[in-house]
């Protein structure tokens, strides 16, 4: 019953959002932005989730969700891991685009100051808690250090990643997602698309009940 719950409740989103689309503009196209965040422990064996976006200017262009493929012990290593699960494609991205004629900077924005002195310092700022870590998830500073990325701090309120690490609710869900899909949040078709009507969404669960009792 709960599993049906959360499948009414994506539909009544699904029907409620056929109008909303993806926007994208080109007249701002001077770096690419990574967001990328980590979800501490999300899983039932406790590894975390890495969730990242890829924006040029105004845009959102490529999005990625996966589960970690290793334990971590600290949000920390948690989000110095997703790092490295995206880095193949930040440099595939950057790549792709010089291919296209677009030499264009690489910024990776991140919202833990603890892991960024990881990035930036390797096992210079490692302590106890993250000496163990493989020297594989150190690659980053060596492509910082070559001037190759950038790194910036993102406050947590601005990290859009957010949306594909962990499930969010109500303001904060519609947030991220007109920041995603590039949607004026005063459009009246961003007001419509609400998480679906609660006494549809009601009266489908009830119907459906007696349908499978």
């Amino acid at each position: 019953m709960d599993d049906w719950r959360k499948l009414v409740r994506v539909l009544s989103y699904l029907k409620g959002s056929l109008d909303i689309s993806l926007n994208l503009i080109c007249d701002k196209l001077d770096k690419l932005s990574w967001y990328i965040d980590g979800s501490y422990a999300s899983h039932m064996d406790m590894r975390g989730q890495t969730g990242a976006v890829l924006t040029t200017g105004e845009c959102s262009v490529l999005f990625k969700s996966c589960k970690q493929k290793v334990n971590t012990r600290s949000s920390t290593e948690t989000e110095l891991i997703a790092v490295d699960d995206i880095l193949p494609t930040v440099q595939w991205a950057k790549s792709f685009m010089a291919e296209q004629g677009y030499e264009l900077e690489t910024e990776i924005r991140e919202d833990n100051r603890s892991t960024m002195l990881l990035m930036r310092n390797g096992r210079l700022s490692s302590g106890k808690r993250t000496k163990h870590l493989d020297v594989r998830y150190f690659y980053l500073k060596d492509l910082i250090d070559r001037g190759m990325i950038k790194l910036s701090h993102c406050v947590s309120d601005n990290m859009i990643a957010d949306y594909f690490t962990k499930p969010t609710q109500g303001k904060r869900f519609l947030a991220l997602r007109n920041l995603i899909l590039n949607l004026n949040i005063d459009h009246p078709i961003v007001h419509r698309s609400v998480l679906g009507n609660r006494n549809t969404m009601n009266a489908q669960l009830n119907e459906s009940t007696v349908s499978v009792g």
